[in-house]
This record gives C-alpha cells, sequence and structure tokens, in this order.
C-alpha cells in the first residue's frame, strides 16, 4: 500500500493542517487535521486517486458532499465543508472521539439486549431519515458507526455511498461482510440492503459471531441468497425482529422506520445508546467535539483550483467575547390587560404630592385618575398658604400689556446668557490626546499640562500590548471635553497564562492535538522534530517544546507547542539525548559516542525498526520517517492487518527522502 498523499503539517486550501494519516480504505484516505479557522480538530477524507481519476465519481462525490452536509440527524455524522487541491477532492466531517462499534467487537466487547435494542433503534432512525432524503449507505458497517465523546452513535461515510463498489476487481471478506442477498448477485444497494446490514451488525453485537461467514468471500455471498438468518437463543424477544429484518427476498423485510419503532417498543427506555468504547478508530481517549445539532443550506462554490462547500459558521471568533446576562421574562398570571396600581406607575416609595393650595396630600387614587384622564382636577382651595408653598401673583395695578412686555424681555435676556455660556464652554474645551501603549506614570504627565486627569478603570490580559501599558481609553482620543475631564484608561495585565495540559509524553499526536487546542493553545507534530528514544514507543510524543526549548507549565494564551515524537531507540541500543547543536549522543556499553543527525527536509534518512509495530505504530514512524511503504502477507491488500512481521531494508539502513520500505504484515 503507498504512503499517504499528504505528510503532517501540510495544510490544505490553506486552512486545515494535516496531524496525521488514521487509515486507508476501500474509497478514501482518512486524517486528523486541525481547523486553523475554528481552531478545531477534523477529520480530513481525500478520495483515492484511482477513483479520482474518474470525472464521473469526482461528480458524484462533490455532489454526495453538498447534499449530505444539508442533512441534520442527531445520530449522522455531521459534514462540515469539502474542497480540492492539486486534484484531491476531500471532504471534512466532525472528529469523533469514542471509536467504532467495531472496535468494541473486536476488543471481544458484547452487547446485552437492551443496549442492542437501543442502538438497532438509533441507526434505524438515521437509515429512515437518509432513505427519505433518497440515500442510501450501501456500505453499512460496524466500522460505519462511531460514538461521540458522550458515547452516542453517529452514522458515518454516507457521502462516500456507491463511490468505489463497481471498480472492485475481487471483494475481501471486509466487503461482503454485511453485504445483502440482492448485492450479493450484482444489484445496486436499496433501502432495504441498508436494513439487511443493520440486521447482521446487531446480531454480531448480540452474538459475538458473524452470519454466513464461510470459507471464501464468494461462499459467504452465495450463503445468504436463500438461507435465513440463523436462530440464536441469546437473541430471545429481538429473534424474531432481526429475522424479519434479514428476510432473503428484500420485498418481505421491514423497512428501517418499522425496524426502528420495534425496535423502540423492546428497549427498556427511549434515551440513546451511550457505549463507552475506548480507544476507537482514531485512536483518540479523550473527548473533545462538542455534538449539537445544525441546519443549513449548503452552496457549493468553484474555482479553478478548488471548491468548497460554504456553511454559515464563522471563520473567526473572540475567546473573550462573553454573552450579556438577560434574565429570562416573569410569566404572566393572567391573559389580558388588568390596570396597573398606584403604586406601580409611580413607585411605592413616592412621597405624597401636595396640591398648590393647601398643605394636605392629594389622595391617590383622586391623583391616579387625574393622571390617566378619567377625573377633573378638584378646585384650588382658598386660605393661608403653607410655608413651603409658593406662587406668581400679578401685583395690583399692572396691565396685562405691561406683564408680557416684562415677560419678553425677561426672555431676550436670558437667551442672551444662554447664547453667552455656551460660546464661552465651546471656546474653553479641549482635545484628549491618545494614551495607547502609555504607562499610567506616563500618562498623568501629559495630561496634567492639558488640565486632564486619568484613572485606571480597569485591568485586562492582552497578547499585543505589554503588561502596564494602557490598552484603551474613555473617552477615546481627539475628543472634545471639558478641563478637568477625567479619562478612564483600562491597562493591560500581561498575555493570559493558559496551563499546559499534563501527561503528554507517551500519548499520540492526535489526541494530545485535540487536548492542547481545548484550552486555547494550538500544536504541531513536525517529523523535523522527532528524535530518538529509547523509553517512548515509536511514534508517540517524546518531547513537548515551545520557542525551541522544552515547555513550561504555563505559557502565554495563542502559542503553539511543538510535539516532538519518537523515533525510538538508536539502532544497536542505549540511550539517546538531543545535544543544543544538533548532534545525536549515543551511550552505550563501550561509552559516549556522538553523531550528526539527519537534517530536516530533502536528504538521507535512516530506516526505522517496525518489526513487531502495531499498523497505527506503523504509519507514525513512516510519517516521522518521512519514508512510504508497500504491504506483502496474506492480509496486506485489505486493512484487516495488525502487526509488522519482517522489513526490508533492515532497520538502520541509510536511504534517500520519500523512498518504499516493503513491510511484511500479518
Amino acid at each position: 500500500m503507498p504512503a499517504a498523499t499528504f505528510t503532517p503539517g501540510h495544510t490544505l486550501v490553506g486552512r486545515y493542517r494535516i496531524i496525521e494519516l488514521l487509515g486507508v480504505g476501500h474509497v478514501a484516505e482518512v486524517y486528523a487535521a486541525e481547523d486553523l479557522s475554528l481552531q478545531r480538530v477534523v477529520v480530513i477524507k481525500v478520495l483515492l486517486a484511482q477513483l479520482a481519476a474518474s470525472e464521473g465519481v469526482r461528480r458524484a462525490f462533490r455532489n454526495h458532499i453538498v447534499r449530505v452536509a444539508t442533512l441534520s440527524h442527531p445520530h449522522l455524522e455531521r459534514v462540515y465543508d469539502g474542497g480540492q487541491e492539486s486534484g484531491h477532492i476531500f471532504m471534512v466531517t466532525e472528529y469523533l472521539t469514542g471509536g467504532s462499534l467495531q472496535t468494541a467487537l473486536a476488543s471481544g466487547q458484547r452487547l446485552d439486549l437492551d443496549d442492542v435494542a437501543r442502538l438497532g433503534r438509533d441507526v434505524g432512525s438515521v437509515l429512515s431519515y437518509l432513505h427519505t432524503n433518497d440515500f442510501v449507505h450501501g456500505a453499512l458497517s460496524p466500522s460505519s458507526l462511531l460514538f461521540d465523546d458522550e458515547g452516542r452513535v453517529r452514522v458515518s461515510d454516507v457521502a462516500l455511498s456507491g463511490l468505489g463498489g463497481v471498480y472492485d476487481e475481487e471483494r475481501t471478506f471486509d466487503q461482503v461482510r454485511y453485504l445483502s442477498p440482492e448485492q450479493a448477485v450484482g444489484d445496486p444497494p436499496s433501502p432495504s440492503s441498508d436494513v439487511y446490514a443493520l440486521a447482521l451488525i446487531l446480531f454480531e453485537a448480540a452474538t459475538g459471531t458473524v452470519p454466513f461467514l464461510m470459507a471464501t468471500p464468494q461462499d459467504s455471498l452465495r450463503a445468504r441468497i436463500s438461507m435465513p438468518l440463523p436462530v440464536r437463543p441469546e437473541l430471545g424477544t429481538l429473534d424474531m425482529l432481526l429475522a424479519q429484518a434479514a428476510v432473503p427476498d428484500a420485498r418481505l423485510r421491514l423497512d428501517a422506520e418499522q425496524l426502528s419503532g420495534r425496535l423502540d417498543a423492546v428497549a427498556p427506555d427511549s434515551a440513546p445508546l451511550t457505549l463507552r468504547v475506548g480507544y476507537g478508530a482514531q485512536f483518540v481517549d479523550e473527548p473533545f467535539v462538542e455534538p449539537f445539532v445544525e441546519t443549513y443550506e449548503a452552496t457549493f462554490l468553484e474555482s479553478d483550483e478548488e471548491f468548497y462547500v460554504q456553511s454559515p459558521e464563522a471563520d473567526d471568533f473572540d475567546d473573550d467575547f462573553e454573552e450579556p446576562f438577560i434574565p429570562a421574562p416573569t410569566p404572566r398570571p393572567t391573559f389580558g390587560f388588568r390596570a396597573p396600581s398606584p403604586d406601580q406607575v409611580r413607585g411605592a416609595d413616592e412621597r405624597p404630592v401636595k396640591r398648590i393650595g393647601t398643605s394636605q396630600p392629594i389622595d391617590d387614587s383622586i391623583r391616579f385618575e387625574q393622571r390617566r384622564g378619567l377625573a377633573a382636577p378638584a378646585p384650588l382651595r382658598t386660605g393661608s398658604r403653607s410655608n413651603e408653598e409658593t406662587a406668581f401673583v400679578r401685583p395690583p395695578g399692572m396691565s396685562k400689556s405691561i406683564l408680557r412686555i416684562v415677560a419678553v424681555l425677561i426672555l431676550i435676556v436670558a437667551i442672551g446668557a444662554g447664547a453667552y455660556a455656551v460660546v464661552g464652554r465651546a471656546s474653553s474645551t479641549i482635545k484628549t490626546p491618545s494614551l495607547l501603549n502609555l504607562t499610567y506614570q506616563e500618562a498623568v504627565t501629559q495630561l496634567n499640562s492639558d488640565g486632564l486627569s486619568v484613572s485606571v478603570n480597569a485591568r485586562t490580559n492582552s497578547s499585543t500590548v505589554p503588561q502596564g501599558l494602557i490598552v484603551s481609553q474613555v473617552p477615546a482620543a481627539d475628543v472634545s471635553v471639558k478641563p478637568g475631564t477625567v479619562i478612564d484608561v483600562t491597562v493591560s495585565s500581561g498575555p493570559k497564562l493558559i496551563t499546559v495540559p499534563a501527561k503528554l509524553i507517551g500519548e499520540d499526536c492526535v489526541s494530545a492535538t485535540a487536548r492542547i487546542l481545548k484550552v486555547g493553545l494550538s500544536a504541531q507534530c513536525p517529523s523535523s522534530a522527532s528524535i530518538h528514544s529509547a523509553t517512548v514507543p515509536i511514534g508517540r510524543i517524546a518531547k513537548v517544546l515551545v520557542g525551541g526549548a522544552i515547555a513550561p507549565k504555563s505559557i502565554p494564551s495563542g502559542s503553539t507547542l511543538i510535539l516532538a515524537l519518537s523515533l525510538g531507540p538508536v539502532s544497536g541500543g542505549g540511550t539517546t539525548t538531543t545535544a543544543p547543536s544538533g548532534t545525536t549522543t549515543t551511550t552505550t556499553k563501550s561509552g559516549p559516542t556522538t553523531t550528526t543527525s539527519t537534517p530536516p527536509g530533502e536528504g538521507l534518512r535512516a530506516v526505522p525498526n517496525i518489526v513487531g509495530l502495531t499498523r497505527a505504530q506503523v504509519y507514525a514512524a513512516m510519517a516521522a520517517a518521512q519514508l512510504y511503504f508497500n504491504t506483502t502477507g496474506p492480509n496486506s491488500n485489505s486493512t484487516r492487518w495488525t502487526t509488522a512481521t519482517a522489513q526490508s531494508p533492515l532497520a538502520g539502513t541509510v536511504v534517500k527522502w520519500h523512498s518504499y520500505v516493503l513491510i511484511t504484515v500479518k
């Protein structure tokens, strides 16, 4: 099998930085990647080169991405994006951290009947939803049933349906394991085919055995054309349901909605299945993706070099943004209008109002009716006035015309005085200077000469303004203010320090990157940073660096950690350390020796020792060494091989960059 199309560190369409190759299937290469815009780990599925060479397959894949991106179901894997680069077409999906049902079954885990019923109900509801929207999965299997960080099942790879089947020259056990009788005779998959596959998956989850598995793939296909599902006592009440879903004649089978509904009646409750798998198909044991259900209309954009699905998610966001607290509205006790009380109109603590000409308070009910215009004001009472009452009384003998003249003169004088005051104030205003990036003392010195003053209103973290300098001010610079105005400033407390996640040594790159992104930092696992280690397995993190030095416990927000992956021990044993000069010092029984390490980039490479490593460790070791490889052995033409048993050239052989290594697997 050839090496991956993209190496760790490569950035697709300027947005998705490859972290690691997760695996290669019959249709696509699967990578973990970092979404640089939204700061999260995603999955990139790149169509295999032999399929991408067909314009018909490319067009079908492109259409599938657009259509699946518009679907929304709580048990369906979400498709975020799609695109192409240098002729390679890919889609972007959510990163599900809970592993796959295949991982659980391969580890010997069996589900009880209640969990089998929940699983079938949840997956059946997705199939019913897909069939309603004119989708047929066609390749449903335990490996396409993934789990999120809460253990809820998600059906994946819907956009890959029907892309690779017609190009298979010879089917393997993996490909025929869950095929329906109609697919066995060469008919295209139908909604009934998905139901048949689900019945076989549920049978295996409950019993631990795969029905119709014969000596060869062809015998397995022939067996299911006419044979019913085997009777197993451990199926209990599910025996008849699964038999009805796996009838050889597709016309007599239950459809997805019927199967889901009947399993729902058998399940003990309506809660979804939650299954903890542990290390899964994506080799991650730390929860990262927060699931949500979202519906939007996908728009397919295309240019000469790339296309992508445009979703409404923002490319950028502010980590410091906080939603304002809005109290929930108090529910109304009754429907219809009810007039407010006087206290509600004027406030319960309002002082009694006195009417001119009397020292008695106005009655509340009278004042309320007067305010609403429903009662005439009471007449003024005659008699003596109290000391707190005031009134203007026209002197005897003064005519109304003289009174009007006096009033006009007073008005003219008042207007003139107001205009003078306005002009005087305008002439005494000054412009506020900019205090940004000044210390508090520097701001005080500058403002004293201008007749202004400064007050520290708040302090805030800033990754751009050094500690102790002013970040913002109110009023802003170049605003007209009166002398004596106080300018409120916010002072920087320096960058926010983030605690580096603990226990990264020995962890794989994908899960470590997910943990690091969650706390507001970023990470890279470049092959150029890989080091030899006698204690850390190949492909696992051997050292955590920042700025070329070992990372401290806390670093500024937004910093990037360099995760140095282990290349394993140096050939011949011993312990290995990396000197600052870039040389490698190896301590053996005969004493220390020093050799010059291979420079990063193009050049010569030492073949790593991969005999005895697992499939995942082989991918990591070869990616770190920047070498390609082919496999040979009984399972070399499938994804079922688990261990490397031999290699050529031998470990330690110096070869050119991107050379091929032949690995014997089992």
